[in-house]
């Protein structure tokens, strides 16, 4: 598990919300705090997650219809079927997770893993982070 601060904030909100750089991803819940607090559950009922590039419109328009955003977070996880997850897949791991937060003006990513069964085998873990730490960097979100 690691924890990522965003150095750009500005830079970082417009790709999550207009690119599709985490568009592969399933997002599991989305909380928005404004004059309201909006809740978002992206489990679809049918034992899976909603894509991020399909739940992405509707984030961006609650965000950009509100003056003042107070808090957000954002878990997404690798899909089951995504093509990426099977770069870090194990027998003993389940999901991947990123957990994005805004929070005081500040973006906190933090990464996760969930395990079937204990394990003191990390490398899956390593590699996840790893994976994100390159892709934040590329696109100089740190």
């Amino acid at each position: 598990m690691q924890n990522y601060i965003i150095t750009n904030n500005k830079t970082f909100m417009a790709n999550l919300l207009k690119s599709s750089i985490f568009d592969t991803f399933e997002a599991r819940e989305v909380v928005l705090q404004t004059q309201v607090k909006h809740l978002i559950d992206g489990f679809n009922g049918v034992n899976e997650f909603i894509k991020w590039n399909y739940l992405r419109p509707t984030v961006y328009s609650l965000i950009s219809k509100q003056h003042t955003l107070s808090y957000f977070k954002l878990v997404l996880s690798i899909s089951k079927v995504n093509d990426l997850q099977h770069q870090f897949v194990t027998d003993d791991t389940c999901t991947f997770f990123l957990n994005i937060t805004f929070k005081d003006n500040q973006i906190n990513c933090t990464t996760g893993c969930a395990y079937k069964t204990f394990t003191l085998d990390k490398s899956a873990e390593q590699n996840w982070d790893k994976y994100i730490e390159k892709l934040f960097i590329s696109n100089n979100f740190i």
